[in-house]
């Protein structure tokens, strides 16, 4: 993945979680990412993960 690309997708994820409910997060992406079926997919596997992480405590010490 090129630099541009993966700015692309760390300012959307970042612009999303900012967002309180799942409704509002998802009708972000789907703008952003407008028709680019690759880069929806990639955002919102970086999404999952990171909810996953938050929902696991994953950095809680």
């Amino acid at each position: 993945m090129d630099k541009l690309r993966w700015q692309e997708i760390e300012e959307i994820v970042d612009n999303a979680l900012k967002l309180q409910t799942k409704q509002e997060k998802k009708l972000y992406v789907e703008r952003a990412c407008k028709n680019d079926e690759q880069l929806h997919q990639q955002v919102i596997k970086l999404l999952e993960a990171i909810t996953q992480a938050d929902e696991n405590n994953f950095l809680e010490l």
